[in-house]
């Protein structure tokens, strides 16, 4: 298929089916550095550092899916969904966790978001969307998977709050931040006043060899919609990217309330 978005053209292979995702599943991925200078190299800013490959369209290598996905970079350029560069650089070049050769996929919810926000945009050149979520892990029902990550388009701040609980300048909306640390097998704990869930927003390491972009998204299966959210820093926790000890870590979060306005689907 054949996109003209007047300066823009490009052509999309349209892959809405799940066979070609479990045969590539069935096969053990190998991990692999991301490329710094390909279009998601930006993902490298949060730890996202290595994919595996065959992936769920059966792309071979790096090479192959990159050449499939820059079909894409006029969606990523007009950026119409927030979402949209992360959902397609995971999906193309999925998380790999070097000590065991895993992949993680996007959510499902990382899916329908930037469905959300770019379905009507190309319906209005006659096409449609070209990815089927149900594919991918479904988040709301605790499946482990890659969510929207806003530290790795956002300027990371140089310095990071020490108080447990800061409360945001904005009142009115309800919103809180904070950040818990500790070292080896301490036992933390992130509570959100009541009517608040958790959102995990960066995971920091230090003297150990875990991936923080890893980490985010364990810890982020663990708390999700919970007001109160125990660990243990400890590999049990963090799983087997962490290759031995997890050494100290700082967990920055957010509390938020969800919008009874939301919507799954």
């Amino acid at each position: 298929m054949k996109y003209d978005f007047g300066f823009l053209t490009f052509s999309i292979l349209v892959i809405t089916s799940s066979k070609g995702m479990r045969n590539a599943v069935e096969k053990k991925p190998k991990c692999q550095s991301i490329a710094t200078k390909s279009v998601c190299g930006f993902l490298r800013k949060d730890g996202y550092n290595t994919t595996g490959f065959p992936n769920i369209y059966n792309h071979r290598n790096q090479e192959e899916a990159l050449r499939d996905l820059n079909q894409f970079q006029p969606l990523m350029k007009i950026q119409c969904a927030k979402e949209i560069s992360q959902f397609l650089c995971t999906t193309y070049l999925p998380f790999c966790l070097p000590p065991t050769q895993n992949i993680i996929l996007p959510c499902r919810s990382l899916c329908l978001k930037s469905k959300s926000g770019c379905e009507e945009v190309m319906k209005r050149y006659g096409f449609h969307w070209p990815f089927n979520c149900t594919i991918f892990p479904d988040d709301t029902k605790g499946a482990i998977c890659l969510v929207y990550n806003d530290n790795i388009v956002k300027t990371t701040p140089k310095t990071v709050a020490t108080t447990q609980h800061i409360t945001s300048k904005k009142q009115g909306k309800k919103k809180l931040r904070g950040n818990v640390k500790g070292n080896e097998n301490d036992k933390l704990k992130i509570k959100c006043p009541k009517g608040f869930q958790v959102d995990i927003r960066k995971v920091v390491h230090r003297n150990s060899k875990c991936c923080p972009y890893a980490s985010k998204f364990v810890l982020s299966a663990i708390c999700q919609t919970k007001t109160t959210c125990d660990f243990v820093v400890e590999q049990k926790t963090f799983g087997g990217h962490c290759e031995g000890k997890v050494g100290s870590v700082l967990v920055r979060y957010k509390c938020f309330i969800q919008s009874k306005n939301s919507s799954q689907c």
